[in-house]
Order: C-alpha cells, then sequence, then structure tokens
C-alpha cells in the first residue's frame, strides 16, 4: 500500500521543478558534489512530502499515509539538521519551507478553504521555488554573487510557476465543477494565458540582460512551443515538455554564465 501510495502521490515528475532550482545555484559555485547530492534529497523531501500531504487532505486519510507522512518529516528534520549545522539562517528557511509544504494544503475546521485551491497558491509557488529555495541553497553552497543569485531567484519562481500553470489550465473545468477558486479558473484560458506571456517575457527580459541575446532567444523559442501547445490543447505534452526543459535549464544557463 505504501509503495502504491508513494508511486500515485509524490509525483515524482514534478520534482524537476526541485532539481532546476538546485542545479543552477550548485553550478555557480564550488561546493562539493557530496554537498550537492545532500542539498537535492533535502528538495526532493520537502516537495514529494508537499505533493503527498496535499493528496492526503483531498484522498481518504488512512493510518499508513499519515505514517509515512511522519516518516518522511523525520527524514527531512534530521537530514536538514544536520546539513544546516549552526547556520541560524538554513534553519530558518528550513522551518519556513516545512511550515510553507503544510499549510499549502491544509484543510481543518477552522480553515475550510486551502491555499492550493486559491491565487494564494501562485503566490506560494512563486517565492517558495524563487526566493526562498535559491537564497536557501546559496547560503548552502556559500554562493555570494549576490546579482546572479537574485536573477536566478526570480527567473526560478517563475519556471516553477509554468509548470503550475500548466496544471490549472488544464484542469479548469474540473475546478469549476468542484468549486475551486484557482486564479485559472478565475481568469479564464485566455487570460491566464495572457498573465503566464507577461511572466515569462519578463523572464526572458532577465535572461537576455544577463546571459546574452543568444540565451535568451532559445528559451524565447522554448517558451513559444509551451505557450503554442497549451493553446491548442495539448497540455500532456506541454507538461512533459516543460519537465524536461527544466532539467536542461540549468546547464543551458551554465553555458552562458554571467
Amino acid at each position: 500500500m505504501i509503495k502504491d501510495f508513494l508511486l500515485r502521490q509524490v509525483r515524482f515528475k514534478t520534482l524537476s521543478v526541485s532539481f532546476n532550482v538546485i542545479t543552477s545555484v550548485f553550478l555557480l559555485s564550488n561546493a562539493s558534489f557530496l554537498k550537492y547530492l545532500i542539498a537535492l534529497v533535502i528538495g526532493f523531501l520537502l516537495q514529494g512530502l508537499a505533493n503527498i500531504f496535499n493528496s492526503f487532505q483531498t484522498e481518504v486519510k488512512s493510518a499508513s499515509s499519515r505514517n509515512l507522512i511522519y516518516l518522511l518529516l523525520a527524514c527531512l528534520l534530521l537530514l536538514g539538521g544536520v546539513a544546516s549545522g549552526t547556520n541560524i539562517y538554513l534553519w530558518a528557511v528550513g522551518l519556513l519551507a516545512i511550515l510553507i509544504v503544510f499549510s499549502y494544503s491544509y484543510k481543518g475546521a477552522r480553515w475550510r478553504v486551502r491555499v492550493s485551491e486559491t491565487p494564494l497558491a501562485d503566490i506560494f509557488i512563486i517565492l517558495s521555488f524563487g526566493p526562498l529555495a535559491t537564497y536557501g541553497a546559496a547560503e548552502y553552497f556559500g554562493v555570494e554573487h549576490i546579482t546572479q543569485i537574485a536573477v536566478l531567484s526570480i527567473l526560478n519562481g517563475i519556471l516553477a510557476h509554468n509548470l503550475l500553470w500548466i496544471h490549472r489550465i488544464k484542469d479548469i473545468d474540473k475546478d469549476l465543477s468542484a468549486g475551486k477558486k484557482t486564479l485559472a479558473v478565475l481568469l479564464g484560458k485566455d487570460y491566464s494565458l495572457v498573465l503566464m506571456m507577461l511572466e515569462n517575457l519578463y523572464a526572458i527580459h532577465l535572461v537576455y540582460q544577463n546571459f546574452g541575446v543568444l540565451c535568451a532567444g532559445l528559451i524565447l523559442g522554448i517558451f513559444t512551443l509551451i505557450i503554442s501547445l497549451i493553446k491548442f490543447n495539448n497540455l500532456y505534452y506541454a507538461f512533459h515538455f516543460w519537465i524536461l526543459f527544466l532539467l536542461m535549464n540549468p546547464f543551458v544557463l551554465k553555458l552562458y554564465a554571467f
């Protein structure tokens, strides 16, 4: 049962978001590969825990799934504690990340609407995978390039939000019938695409300023393809193509280093 729960609810493909953030920062550092692997495991644990808790809150709750959440949380605290050591900043980032993991999907007697079902979800995703994760990884890896990290924090947040956009646009009809008030439901498909385009044009502007015209042109081409796939309802291909791009993006940026 645990194996089946993991396979269905961890949503392994979405872990590419954490991979993009951690790898892009690591490639700016001189940190060891071991530190990179530890950071990657912590990122995967955080995102996996968020995905499982989200499913736990929306499906039938069982003792086994609850115990699995406790186990993942314990592993996260143990490994995160070892990695943070006496660094107060890393402890603060880690505890805030865990708070976001549970507050994103929590629904209780006094908190009847999940953040994940409202426009606040978009803000949570951008901030979590943008400034919070990027600056946290920079502190862990010892990256002192303030300008580069500031640019990456914005870029990583927008790239992560794109994956949410694809998912939300795909589920507009289903979410509307379920009474969810996601940003895509409130805006509709066309206006959602407009807002997504504006976000990405800003991201491309940042890439152009800091990585050059060739890198910006490459990402513009990829983004244009994604928008076209969404526009013509090829959301399955849009989702998987964006997963592939997230896995490649850190190395693309490295080729056009600051």
